[in-house]
């Protein structure tokens, strides 16, 4: 079934039982999507060879069907069209606008994985920061909880030592000794 858009006018060819020329009488009669005489019938114009041009507009979406009819050659078929509100030329440029826009998305969605792979390369750095903030803690954590006190007794403890050794190489004096 052809496809007419509504509201668009649609030129019918129609050629003649045995492509009979000079036909006065030959009409074509629309009828509209509830089957109703849509106006007065239409004459057709001849083009040439027994071919004839007429043309109709439908003004509501549904099938319609066209008559054509000549009582002096025998003429009467009947065609059927669809009517719609949106032609398929239309339907296949606004898919064109919606594939570039869905080529734009799909450029726009690029950006962005490359820049959440970028961001995940940077989370597994400070990841890595954060396991080794992680270990030095386990290690400070075992520390005694006075160790700075325990780091000062230290200290003194060597400077006791090192008088004592001061003390022993006085009374010694120099030389060797025997022990």
């Amino acid at each position: 079934m052809d496809l007419i858009k509504v509201d668009e006018l649609k030129n019918i060819i129609y050629v003649a039982l045995n492509r009979t020329t000079g036909l006065e009488d030959l009409v074509l009669q629309p009828y509209d999507e509830a089957g109703v005489a849509f106006g007065d019938p239409i004459a057709f114009s001849e083009l040439a060879n027994g071919a004839y041009e007429a043309s109709f507009t439908p003004d509501a979406i549904g099938t319609w069907r066209v008559r054509v009819s000549s009582a002096t050659n025998g003429d009467d078929a009947i065609k059927s069209y669809e009517v719609i509100g949106t032609k398929l030329d239309d339907i296949k440029s606004a898919a064109d606008v919606i594939d570039g826009k869905a080529d734009s998305i799909e450029g726009k969605v690029d950006v962005i994985d490359t820049n959440v792979d970028a961001i995940k390369t940077e989370t597994d750095k400070i990841q890595a920061i954060d396991d080794n903030v992680d270990a030095i803690k386990t290690k400070t954590d075992n520390l005694p909880a006075d160790t700075a006190q325990e780091l000062t007794d230290i200290d003194t403890a060597i400077a006791s030592m090192q008088s004592d050794v001061t003390d022993i190489k006085a009374t010694v004096g120099f030389g060797g000794y025997f022990a």
